[in-house]
């Protein structure tokens, strides 16, 4: 055989032997991911959060339930029958340098719902890094008779931050995403601001839409405190 034949084959077979090893190193490192992490891409960079010694931020998301402006009633808040459930989407993104920055990303669930007297949670799945999920009482009217009425919530949520993967490089809590995936029917409240029992429900109402919700924008400065103390964004489910 030709001496430069012979080279030119020797540098094909390096060529792809390197390129299968290239290809088992990828592969082995997307099968060991957890499983309710995504795997990494490129996306936008993140800068530190202020540093909380728990390790953990807190996200809040205020919930009210009122009537739409088409609706022919003369109320404007709603109490759920049953309450709504929500995906919450966290997102947390590498600081430059070096380039491109990548995300990491996991879902968790809750369903929140009015049980007569308490905004109680159930149906909560968590993640990884999504580690608590729990709600605040809101505003309320007296009925009478020991019981009360309620339209409004504060979701709150305790994540880990910052996170990595493996020897992989810390990503910093960027956003976290809050979704509805259901919504039952409400009943409206009239003379929600009476404090002597004059509250009652009313007509019962439907949601406009099964999908509302916020994205929470983390800044700088870090929210440390996993309480109901804690501001962030909100959102309001509407009726007709």
């Amino acid at each position: 055989m030709h001496p430069e034949h012979s080279r030119r084959r020797r540098r094909v077979a390096v060529a792809l032997s390197v390129v299968l090893a290239l290809a088992a190193i990828v592969a082995g490192f997307l099968a060991g991911m957890p499983a309710d992490v995504a795997p990494v891409h490129a996306a936008q960079c993140k800068s530190a959060n202020a540093y909380c010694v728990s390790g953990t931020e807190t996200s809040a998301l205020t919930v009210s339930h009122h009537t739409s402006p088409s609706y022919a009633g003369t109320s404007t808040v709603v109490e759920p029958d049953d309450g709504e459930s929500w995906s919450i989407t966290a997102y947390w993104n590498t600081m430059w340098p070096p380039l491109p920055c990548t995300q990491l990303t996991e879902t968790a669930y809750a369903t929140v719902s009015w049980d007569g007297s308490s905004w109680v949670t159930s149906n909560v799945t968590l993640t990884n890094n999504i580690v608590d999920i729990s709600v605040c009482q809101g505003s309320t009217c007296d009925a009478g008779g020991g019981s009360t009425h309620a339209w409004e919530y504060k979701l709150i949520v305790e994540l880990n931050d910052p996170i990595r993967v493996g020897l992989g490089p810390w990503h910093n809590l960027r956003s976290v995403v809050y979704t509805t995936t259901s919504i039952d029917d409400g009943y409206t409240i009239e003379d929600p601001t009476e404090t002597q029992g004059d509250c009652y429900t009313d007509a019962s109402v439907s949601p406009t839409s099964q999908t509302f919700g916020a994205t929470d924008a983390l800044a700088y400065w870090s929210r440390c405190n996993h309480n109901c103390s804690v501001s962030g964004v909100s959102t309001t489910i509407l009726y007709d």
